[in-house]
């Protein structure tokens, strides 16, 4: 009978070396993401799910928490960024955008200025 878990590959936690597992496993589910996108198929973040998971098998509870934490805002601006933009840069109404008369015939002036 075995006493030693020496075929598994854990990291200590709260150590440096686990959360930088956890990093690493969150970037690599974003590159997957985004060449999987890039042929047309939408994997709706599946493969952050996974990436959360082997990053609290190896570095413990306090590592799958940072995966988890870091997975949500690159989520949410990389694979999301139409709902970003409208909440945190909301349309310029009508009313408030220059008017293109006005200001097509100024732009090469300006572009001369400087």
């Amino acid at each position: 009978m075995r006493t030693r878990t020496e075929y598994l590959f854990l990291l200590r936690p709260w150590s440096l070396p686990a959360f930088g597992a956890a990093f690493m496993a969150v970037m690599f589910a974003a590159t997957m993401q985004e060449i999987i996108a890039s042929f047309g198929m939408t994997p709706y973040f599946a493969g952050f799910v996974p990436a959360i998971l082997v990053a609290g098998l190896l570095g413990g509870a306090p590592a799958g928490t940072f995966a988890t934490l870091l997975s949500i805002p690159i989520v949410w601006w990389a694979f999301m960024p139409q709902l970003a933009d409208r909440l945190f840069f909301p349309p310029v109404p009508r009313s408030a955008r220059p008017d293109p008369e006005i200001t097509a015939p100024r732009a090469p002036a300006l572009s001369r200025s400087t």
